[in-house]
Order: C-alpha cells, then sequence, then structure tokens
C-alpha cells in the first residue's frame, strides 16, 4: 500500500455511493465500474468496492490479472482493508470480494464489525468510494444504502425489474425514513420506455412510502455494454465518445456536485 500514499486526497471528505438493484441482471455492475472511471477521468480519485459479498466479479470486468487477496483475507485478520486495494486503469482503487466464498456472502457480526471498522483506514485515499453491492434486500446491503451519501437504486423496465425495484426501496424507508433514494434507469430502448419505468416507481413510491424518488440518470440498451463484457474493456474507455459514456460522465458530474454541496454544509 505504500505505493499509493501519493494517491491521497487533501480535497474533502470521502464521499460514499452505494449502487444496489431488487434483482440481479439489471447492469448495476456496470454502472458501478463506468461511474468509476468516468469520475476518474473528471480528475476524481475513487475507491470501487465489490461489495457483492461471496459472488464478486469487478476485477474479472475490469480485466485485472494475478488478484491473490481480497476481503476474505480481512475478515480472516490475515490483512488489513489497505493491503488488499488494487491499481486498476486510469487510476481507479479497487477493493475485491471473494467470488464463490461461503463465508464471505454469510458474514457474522463480529465478521462485519472488523470489516467496516477498517473503512477509516481508507477515507484519505480517495473522493469517491462507490460500492458495488449484491442484488437484493439482504440486510448487509440495506444497512450499507442507509449508511452512505447517495443510495443508487438500478432498474431496468418491465414489471418484475419494478416490482423488485420497489421491494428495496419499500426496505431501506423501513430502516431509515429520512432517506430519499436516487433512480437510475438501465438498459431502456425507447425515451418513453424510460419515462414510463420513471414514472410508474415514483407513482408507488409516493403513493405507499410518502418518498420522494430521484431519478439521476439513464443509459440506452447498448450493444457495446455486452460487447464491453464479453472482452472485459470498460465501455468508458473503449468507447469513450459514445451516448452511453456520456451518461456515466453526467452521472460522475452529478456526484461531483453532490460532494461539495455536502463538504460545504
Amino acid at each position: 500500500m505504500s505505493g499509493l500514499v501519493s494517491k491521497k486526497s487533501r480535497r474533502r471528505q470521502l464521499y460514499t455511493i452505494a449502487i444496489a438493484s431488487g434483482k440481479g441482471g439489471v447492469g448495476k455492475t456496470t454502472v458501478a465500474i463506468n461511474l468509476s472511471l468516468a469520475l476518474c477521468r473528471l480528475k476524481q480519485k475513487v475507491v470501487l468496492m465489490d461489495g457483492d459479498m461471496g459472488l464478486g466479479n469487478v476485477t474479472f470486468m475490469l480485466g485485472l490479472k494475478g488478484v491473490k487477496f481480497n476481503l476474505e483475507h480481512v475478515i480472516d485478520g490475515e490483512k488489513r482493508l489497505e493491503e488488499i486495494i488494487l491499481e486498476g486503469p486510469e487510476g481507479l482503487l479497487v477493493i475485491p470480494s471473494g467470488s464463490g466464498v461461503e463465508k464471505l456472502a454469510n458474514l457474522t457480526d463480529p465478521q462485519s464489525s472488523t470489516l467496516w471498522s477498517q473503512f477509516k483506514e481508507i477515507e484519505a485515499y480517495g473522493d469517491f468510494l462507490i460500492v458495488d453491492l449484491a442484488a437484493g434486500i439482504a440486510d448487509a446491503v440495506v444497512s450499507f444504502l442507509a449508511a452512505s451519501e447517495s443510495a443508487v437504486i438500478v432498474t431496468t423496465p418491465g414489471k418484475t425489474a419494478i416490482l423488485d425495484a420497489y421491494a428495496i426501496l419499500k426496505v431501506l424507508h423501513q430502516r431509515d425514513a429520512t432517506r430519499v433514494p436516487l433512480l437510475f434507469i438501465n438498459q431502456y430502448q425507447e425515451e418513453s420506455e424510460r419515462t414510463g419505468t420513471s414514472k410508474k416507481l415514483k407513482a408507488v413510491a409516493k403513493q405507499f412510502l410518502g418518498l420522494d424518488l430521484i431519478e439521476i440518470g439513464a443509459m440506452k440498451k447498448d450493444w457495446r455494454v455486452e460487447k464491453a463484457l464479453n472482452t472485459q474493456e470498460p465501455f468508458v474507455l473503449k468507447h469513450d465518445k459514445s451516448a452511453i459514456a456520456r451518461s456515466m460522465y453526467d452521472l460522475g458530474e452529478y456526484f461531483i456536485k453532490a460532494s461539495y454541496r455536502l463538504s460545504e454544509k
């Protein structure tokens, strides 16, 4: 970790963005990775944590090779959190999770405490901490959403995806009624599909939770997303001038403004 000391941020407090979804397959990890890289290209220092305990694939999607240590070694007390950080493209710092590791998917309370107590150690290394959480409404997911500065829910159009997105909104609201989640709509094909999805979720959130859901962005379905997954080349890097990359830069600029507003309070 000594080689990363020069990357410490001296500008403002670490701003945490937790990204979740009601179900898998909606592109949550793709959004987390490409948002992280967009922020790096916008001159921000970013730490991306693979928070999908036991089923993490952030390092694979980034094409990072030779990963020796991950969150399993932190939980077991073999490594400290800052010792497992990897450097990815554009200076992105990555905290890898394990894949197929049952103990990470079912952390005990003491193990969770061991992990969370170490997050203070990485605060100096970034302007942003982006956490790619597991899909669903597990307690650890909801806890991290509630504790973050911004809780982003990714969904796609369609009844099942909307119902699952509402489920996580409901559980998060029960945990913290003051929290206003942020909505990102992915993989829509027509503008009417995006606006329809947004209206439906906003309507049910307002009617049943009294919640004014905020839509912060959207990304159309695009062949370059699937290609990026297959080639392990994030589309923000491979197709920098595309509309889908622009959607990530717009999202990054939204959070940069939000982080400065928070630091001015």
